[in-house]
């Protein structure tokens, strides 16, 4: 049987794991842990046996591999969250092993005596048939070591009918077929890109030493030991298979894990200070290796993980540093690896016991330190940046409605646009009898405090009716005049942000949501004449805003180990507000064409918020449900405009208008210019 490289020395199984592990990883520690997976019942010299793992599937529910039952019997299981592991020898052979699996983990591959004995013979398992054999070779010892994401090539090594032991690749229509295309005494494919199309595994090249090899359809076998060394074995490959891992001898020394590209060749990856290492998988993109490695004194070995930026890094002491309790417990190898890098499985001892385990790790998360009050803070944290986002979102509503602009009763049109933002705006108001009609559209992206925009309309409209001098003309007029106005953002995308602590600094999570945003107002002023050139205006106004958001499920990731689920909700407030404008025109301006009619124009409103209800409820798993409190606000509004005369009927106008508060409100700014035509 050519096994060239079976470092995983004092173990007796093969365990695989399947489609997705989140369910392993306590619910308040979603980021790192350990579970070990038991056994069915064997032992070894009165210690318990386990598993050790190859390959890791797509997200980890499902984990094949073979533990000793207590007759001594090796036999191939599947285990699951549920149910644990189950026996799924279905052929009475008196050893099976479980070598690999389908992403999704319906098809399980490896080796078994079929019929109680003789040699190994390769199989394919779904739960439909069982175990069947897919030995086409005519041979008398097979075994298959791995499979395609979907279980439709299966790769492995058998004895052919020459009686060497070469590496095959299999399919329900070709059977297995012999890629060793360099007239081999033996060889054995280890691994296969997630579409069935690169293999890896070890040939003796020149008829003595063993070499990795890389083959595709194009190429067959090519010898990718570039390190000058005897011996080498590939035992992985990522899932486009440009990236192959295994273990190689440096220089004629000793044995280290590698890591080959195209363009780098093969690439030593040191150890963890003793004399070998091998690596054993590789994640989806190439950027994370797993494997084992001796540690100083060359008695013990330990699991480790690489990447490029981190290096060759002891698995154990990793987990230990991001708050994982490893009391008892020691990872002696990593052998398999989900497709993202957050899921390890190999073999250890816990409490003395040799079993396979399962971890979950995320680099730069320390584990078990989110607590319910870290959760609480994010939320009300968001809560007030919704809030925040909702205030200063008035002040486009502000642009299209007059914010800044003298209360008069003349009729013009506007365009113009806004920095602070991006946003472009249209529209107008008409006068008669009294009676004022003012709004506008405008359409753009805004950035918040923590919270995003998109592109999306605001319309706004208003109706304004501006009574006589009670007093009649004594010199100084006075105008008291009513407005009711609304104004709405509908079904904007929107990006929420919500930052929170997670022990070892703070972690983000975002999430998208469509969501509307409205208000409805009614005011009361009085317009002031003071002179010719200067015209206050003061006025106080209640009104309503609101927020409505969709729910959203925030994307789990390294930087946010405790995603959220946020429900769909309303934020509403009542709005009180106090404020006035004053208006002066400057005279003495002209140019070559006469006199230039200038006129400034400053605002400022005093606001505060009441009956709040924050409509913001957030599920964190492990934390449980929490709603934000209701919180009012108190900010301040102030604007700025400078108006000019182009021509008798156009003006051109220059604006700044701003919110400030504290919190989440801060400062926030937002100029525009545009001009106007009266008509």
């Amino acid at each position: 049987m050519p096994q060239l490289y079976r470092i995983r020395a004092g173990f007796r199984a093969t365990l695989l794991l399947g489609a997705s592990l989140a369910a392993f990883v306590p619910a308040h520690a979603a980021s790192n842990s350990v579970t070990p997976l038991g056994s069915l019942g064997g032992n070894i010299d009165g210690y318990e046996s386990g598993v050790s793992s190859n390959a890791v599937s797509s997200d980890g529910s499902i984990v094949v591999g073979d533990a000793l039952l207590g007759n001594g019997n090796d036999v191939a299981f599947r285990w699951t969250q549920g149910a644990g592991m189950a026996n799924i020898d279905t052929v009475g052979s008196t050893d099976s092993w479980s070598m690999g699996i389908s992403a999704d983990g319906s098809v399980v591959v490896g080796a078994a005596h079929f019929n109680g004995g003789g040699g190994r013979t390769a199989f394919r398992w779904t739960q439909a048939a069982g175990m069947v054999s897919i030995d086409t070779a005519g041979d008398t010892d097979s075994e298959a070591d791995a499979a395609s994401a979907d279980g439709s090539v299966i790769v492995g090594w058998a004895q052919f009918n020459n009686g060497h032991y070469l590496a095959f690749r299999w399919t329900q229509a070709t059977g297995m077929v012999n890629i060793d295309t360099v007239g081999n005494i033996y060889s054995g494919a280890k691994a296969v890109s997630s579409d069935g199309s690169v293999i890896a595994g070890y040939a003796k090249f020149d008829g003595s030493n063993d070499n990795a090899f890389r083959w595709t359809q194009a190429t067959g076998m090519v010898n990718i030991d570039t390190v000058g060394g005897t011996n080498s074995q590939g035992n992985a490959v990522s899932a486009d298979g440009s990236v192959v891992v295994g273990v190689a001898q440096f220089n004629g020394g000793n044995f280290d894990a590698f890591r080959w590209t195209q363009s780098t060749g093969m690439v030593d990856l040191g150890t963890l200070g003793g004399i070998s290492s091998w690596a054993g998988a590789v994640s989806a993109d190439g950027k994370i290796v797993v494997g084992s490695s001796y540690v100083p004194g060359d008695t013990v070995q330990a699991a480790f993980r690489w990447t490029q930026e981190t290096g060759t890094k002891d698995l154990n002491t990793l987990l230990s540093n991001a708050g994982v309790n490893m009391s008892g417990i020691h990872l002696d190898y990593a052998s398999g690896i989900s497709p993202d890098g957050k899921y390890i499985a190999g073999g250890g001892t816990f409490s003395g016991n040799i079993e396979a385990f399962l971890v979950s790790y995320i680099e730069g998360v320390t584990d078990a330190l989110t607590t319910t009050s870290d959760v609480r803070t994010s939320v009300q944290n968001l809560s007030a940046d919704q809030r925040a986002s909702l205030i200063e979102s008035r002040s486009t509503a502000g642009e299209l409605l007059g914010l800044t602009r003298a209360v008069d009763n003349g009729s013009y049109s506007y365009a113009g646009a806004m920095f602070g933002s991006a946003v472009g705006y249209t529209g107008g108001q008409y006068a008669s009898r009294g009676v004022t009609i003012l709004g506008g559209i405008a359409y753009g992206s805004e950035e918040y405090n923590n919270i995003k925009q998109g592109g999306a309309p605001t319309v706004a409209l208003a109706a304004r009716y501006t009574f006589n001098d009670p007093f009649g003309d004594n010199g100084a007029t006075l105008h008291p005049y009513a407005e009711i106005g609304s104004w709405v953002t509908p079904q904007a995308p929107f990006t929420f942000t919500r930052a929170y602590a997670n022990g070892s600094g703070t972690s983000t999570g975002t999430g998208s949501a469509k969501t509307t945003n409205w208000a409805e107002y009614g005011r009361g002023g009085l317009i002031w004449d003071v002179t010719a050139d200067d015209r206050l205006t003061g006025y106080g106004e209640l009104g309503q805003q609101y927020m409505s958001f969709n729910g959203y499920t925030e994307t789990s990731t390294a930087i946010n180990p405790f995603p959220a689920t946020i429900s769909s909700g309303t934020l509403s407030m009542g709005v009180a507000r106090l404020g006035g404008l004053w208006t002066h025109k400057i005279g003495g301006l002209s140019d070559e064409w006469g006199p230039v009619p200038v006129s400034v124009t400053l605002a400022g409103d005093a606001v505060r918020s009441f009956d709040v209800h924050s409509g913001l409820t957030v599920n964190v798993a492990g934390i449980g449900s929490t709603t934000a409190s209701n919180e009012s606000d108190t900010w301040g509004e102030f604007g700025a405009r400078l108006t000019a005369g182009l021509t008798p009927d156009t003006d051109l106008n220059l604006d700044i208008n701003g919110t400030a508060g504290g919190g989440s409100l801060g400062t926030a700014l937002h100029g525009g210019v545009g001009v106007s035509c009266r008509f």
